[in-house]
């Protein structure tokens, strides 16, 4: 890989002194901005095609060479100066190209970034050669957050990590997708990348929960076949399926590593259609959760704010009408089945509650799977169940260790010891739940107690993904039933 950065340094040496002095004189710079601040290959901004950056190593051999490295210093530290000044030295065009350049090289020092592209299958020898320590790349992150109010250049992301996939993964991820599908597949791509935490992020674990569960309750069927063919984690597809409530069986999933939620590549369809920004490569980025640019065009900070408040109240209506479905299916009368049982003796047990309670707040479940031996993150309702148990002393001939709730529903009705909607749950009782109306339970937790109709509740592994209270109709839909054990 030959990388020739003599075309920045000549052009540098002749027109540094002018940019600096326009920067003074509130003069407008936007003909000098690709030639300090290079685009990478891809971006449609692109004017000087000469003074364009080939690809993420060029990028970092840029940054590397410190007689550039100190004119991109010396320009940068008097935009922060003339900041206000902003409109006036640049045009709204030229200020797109400035976020891009400064997103390329805020995203390259970034100090996960070596450990990326050596996952990505690039050469040792070559990392090592390019990847150079140095604290003062912290500039890229700070003019990112006082001149672009945190906010990325989405395009140039999905530029870069298309390049890093091309590295990486080899096999045709859409090979089962008919040509006419790619289409509405590249597009679910790039919709299903705005959330999936590629690289560690800003993004807190709860947050991609709350968009992934966004993102798969807004597919269409058709949309669904489509995204169920992805060869993803396996974990994202069982979380789909959670979501949707169905699943082909035919699906072949490649395990990946569960460090990324996000694998895809598309090769093989030279004379497919693509996107108009992309040809065979394969879409995934990470943005900042606080904002998510438009590709083509610059947003002031107003207009972000206006996004943002558009953004909430969308939310607010989805919320709306969720509850409003709720109320429905409340409303509606469901066959509730019986079961054999044996009288549950005693009036419940507070110790488990207690505990249950103690744990309130704690977000992740950390101590609850690593105890019951996992070593990453799984869905952990049934584990605290069982984690509670055991740290109240309870023998698992009364309260199973379980980490599956259906698993854990099971044993209370193979052993005469669960009990349906109609009954009055006692306090420390297990409560199932049954989101999808199947018969089959897809979560569990505690019972604190039951007063005027109304179950109250302490479970793991939330909407939020926490431990925290709730409240149900004991006659809601969503109750399976209760496990009743002989305390």
């Amino acid at each position: 890989m030959t990388i020739n950065l003599n075309r920045y340094k000549n052009k540098q040496k002749e027109i540094l002194n002018e940019i600096i002095s326009d920067i003074k004189k509130k003069n407008n710079i936007g003909k000098y901005i690709e030639f300090i601040f290079p685009l990478i290959h891809g971006v449609e901004l692109i004017e000087e095609k000469d003074y364009e950056i080939n690809n993420i190593i060029e990028a970092r051999e840029y940054l590397n060479d410190k007689f550039i490295f100190s004119n991109i210093l010396d320009v940068l530290n008097l935009l922060l100066k003339n900041k206000k000044y902003l409109n006036d030295l640049m045009s709204k065009k030229d200020l797109e190209k400035l976020q891009s350049s400064i997103t390329l090289f805020n995203y390259i020092t970034n100090t996960n970034f070596k450990n990326l592209l050596l996952f990505r299958g690039y050469e040792e020898k070559l990392i090592k050669k390019i990847f150079i320590e140095n604290k003062e790349y912290n500039i890229f992150k700070e003019i990112l957050e006082k001149l672009f109010d945190n906010c990325p250049n989405r395009k140039t992301i999905l530029l870069i990590e298309s390049e890093m996939l091309d590295y990486s993964l080899k096999e045709n991820t859409l090979k089962n997708i008919e040509k006419s599908s790619l289409e509405i597949a590249e597009n679910l791509l790039i919709k299903y990348s705005e959330f999936s935490p590629l690289v560690v992020s800003s993004m807190n674990h709860s947050e991609v929960l709350r968009k992934s569960k966004e993102y798969f309750k807004s597919l269409t069927n058709e949309e669904y076949e489509i995204f169920s063919k992805f060869d993803i984690d396996k974990t994202i597809l069982k979380y789909a399926y959670r979501v949707r409530g169905r699943i082909k069986n035919k699906i072949m999933i490649n395990l990946i590593p569960t460090i990324l939620l996000l694998g895809l590549i598309i090769l093989g369809f030279n004379n497919s259609p693509t996107t108009a920004y992309i040809t065979d490569k394969t879409i995934a980025i990470l943005p900042t959760e606080s904002c998510m640019p438009a590709f083509s065009e610059f947003q002031t900070i107003e207009e972000i704010k206006k996004t943002k408040e558009e953004e909430i109240r969308a939310k607010e209506l989805e919320e709306q009408k969720r509850q409003e479905e709720i109320k429905k299916a409340e409303e509606k009368k469901y066959y509730t089945p019986t079961y054999n049982y044996i009288e549950p003796t005693g009036v419940g047990n507070v110790d488990v509650v207690n505990i249950a309670m103690s744990q309130v707040g704690n977000v992740g479940g950390y101590p609850y799977w690593s105890w019951y031996g996992f070593a990453s993150r799984v869905d952990w309702c049934s584990i605290f169940v069982s984690w509670v148990a055991n740290q109240a002393g309870i023998s698992e001939n009364i309260i199973p260790k379980f980490a599956r709730a259906s698993v854990g529903a099971s044993w209370f009705m193979n052993n005469s010891l669960f009990r349906g909607r109609d009954y009055v749950p006692r306090e420390g009782d297990l409560i199932f739940f049954d989101w999808d109306y199947n018969g089959i339970s897809d979560h569990a937790g505690y019972v604190r107690y039951a007063d005027g109709g109304t179950v109250y509740t302490v479970e793991g592994n939330t909407l939020n993904d926490d431990c925290s209270t709730h409240s149900y109709p004991m006659n809601s839909a969503y109750i399976l039933g209760y496990g009743t054990p002989n305390y």
